[in-house]
């Protein structure tokens, strides 16, 4: 009984260490702990006025999309605009109001509309019609400060560049879109930062 108690308790053991080991390997785990590890003082200067640009850009490429593919435009936010709910976010050129994750969707349809939004070439895809509009979008239905929006949108960029790099060019060889597939998981990791910072509060 000594015996098989012992073997059990290695067995446990070995069992316990297993599956931190592939805690430790597990990709969300891994991109979360990027994620978390990005804070203001270990940005370098250089990538912190590259996100303000990022986002002047995604602004130009809205406002080209908009108006390239108006009768589009139109229809997107007239549809939405019909749903109504809570006055969040702001939809751009409408000065009107939506949920927050409607405002981002619209804005990221005109982002996207004259095919002129960044792009990654590594990750073949577009981040920033992505996660900038979510991010303005969040930021201003929670009151997110203009840091915790740079911050944010670094973290989105910086997951959508790994986890695209990671899977391409396969992923769009069977037929996906890491716009769309890989830009939802660096909305969600951007989207991160605000709603930690509000939980902290």
């Amino acid at each position: 009984m000594e015996n098989r108690s012992c073997c059990c308790g290695d067995d446990v053991s070995v069992r316990s260490e297993a599956a931190k080991t592939a805690e430790a390997q597990n990709p969300s785990r891994v991109l979360s702990g990027i994620v978390s590890g990005i804070q203001r003082e270990v940005i370098p200067e250089e990538t912190w006025h590259n996100a303000k640009l990022r986002i002047l850009d995604f602004a130009a490429s809205a406002l080209a999309g908009y108006r390239i593919n108006a009768d589009a435009s139109r229809l997107v936010a007239d549809i939405y605009l019909a749903q109504g709910g809570v006055r969040q976010s702001t939809v751009f050129f409408r000065n009107e109001k939506l949920p927050a994750p409607n405002a981002a969707l619209i804005n990221a349809f005109y982002g996207h509309g004259a095919d002129i939004d960044d792009g990654n070439r590594m990750a073949s895809g577009h981040p920033g019609t992505c996660v900038v509009p979510a991010m303005l979008a969040l930021a201003e239905a929670f009151g997110s400060s203009p840091e915790d929006v740079l911050l944010a949108t670094i973290s989105g960029y910086e997951v959508y560049v790994r986890l695209s790099s990671a899977v391409m060019p396969s992923h769009v060889q069977r037929g996906f879109h890491g716009t769309a597939t890989v830009g939802t998981v660096a909305v969600a990791a951007a989207a991160a930062v605000p709603l930690r910072r509000m939980a902290c509060r």
